[in-house]
């Protein structure tokens, strides 16, 4: 099925917190996890406005974080410093506004000259980190220390998501189907945006609904297992066991597998305990991640379970 959306993914909601980071004169840290939008909501809250200040761009990565001051290294002047390399790096940064994208990936002396750079108010910067995820202290410090505000993410809502399908896919979209992919998305737009071109939704007519079935793409797969990351062996066996049965009750859960591995699971926000009645029961933290662990587990895993 051919899907008629723009090939560039449209901007919707988020109208509050757009206007939190262009209102931060000093500067702000939008923090949220992975898929909630934090690169787009920042470049569409920097570019296109008619005051706006030509922003430069820093993007960490890991590979960068193995050099000192590696994510900086294209702002930076060729020739080897001289000198206090601290204020060589921050005497070169001139942009009045500058963006750090995925700034818990810093490397120490990366993170250090961002501090800096806040401190003495050098320029305007907007950064963006990964909730659950370790930072760099000088990083963290920036929120911790009250040098920045922190603007935090939550998943987009109900309506913000029937927005943003009825922009993606230019038309009117079904209620039943706007509050199914808000359910199976749990409002994360890369994970709306995947869904869709997985074929979850089908025209009919002059509306859009629900298809029914859907395949799960490469780049969702691997994204939402990036996001689970690593687990040990008897995390993987408690993550099976949910994604086949959830919701479990915590005693039959703890009897099934090691209760431990639930407590790091929980602590890692990968599973969610609820309280029900006098009984806690516990369940995937996101409907998307039972996908992908059962398509990693053969047939004779899936009968074990």
């Amino acid at each position: 099925m051919s899907t008629p959306y723009s090939s560039v993914w449209p901007f919707s909601g988020r109208v509050s917190e757009l206007a939190a980071i262009r209102s931060a004169e000093r500067g702000i840290v939008v923090a949220g996890p992975p898929g909630a939008g934090k690169s787009r909501l920042v470049a569409e809250a920097v570019n296109g406005q008619a005051d706006a200040r030509q922003p430069a761009w820093v993007r960490a990565t890991e590979a960068a974080a193995e050099l000192p001051l590696g994510a900086f290294a294209p702002l930076l002047p060729e020739e080897p410093p001289e000198g206090n390399p601290l204020g060589w790096a921050a005497a070169a940064i001139t942009a009045p506004l500058l963006v750090v994208d995925d700034a818990h990936l810093l490397d120490s002396a990366s993170a250090a000259l961002l501090h800096h750079l806040v401190t003495h108010r050098r320029t305007t910067v907007v950064a963006t980190v990964r909730t659950q995820t370790d930072a760099p202290d000088a990083v963290r410090a920036l929120w911790k220390d009250d040098l920045l505000p922190r603007l935090d993410l939550g998943p987009l809502t109900e309506t913000e998501t029937g927005e943003l399908l009825a922009r993606a896919l230019g038309g009117s979209v079904d209620p039943a189907a706007t509050a199914r992919m808000w359910r199976v998305s749990g409002g994360n737009a890369l994970y709306v945006r995947e869904l869709v071109l997985s074929g979850a939704m089908e025209r009919a007519g002059e509306v859009w609904r629900w298809r029914g079935t859907w395949s799960m793409t490469p780049s969702l797969r691997d994204t939402i297992a990036s996001r689970i990351g690593r687990v040990t062996g008897d995390e993987r066996e408690v993550l099976e066991f949910l994604a086949y049965g959830e919701p479990l009750g915590a005693d039959l859960l703890a009897r099934l597998s090691a209760e431990e591995a639930v407590e790091r699971l929980e602590d890692r926000q990968l599973v969610a305990v609820e309280q029900d009645g006098r009984r806690l029961r516990v369940r995937l933290a996101h409907p998307l991640y039972g996908e992908v662990i059962r398509s990693g587990c053969g047939v004779l895993r899936s009968r074990a379970r």
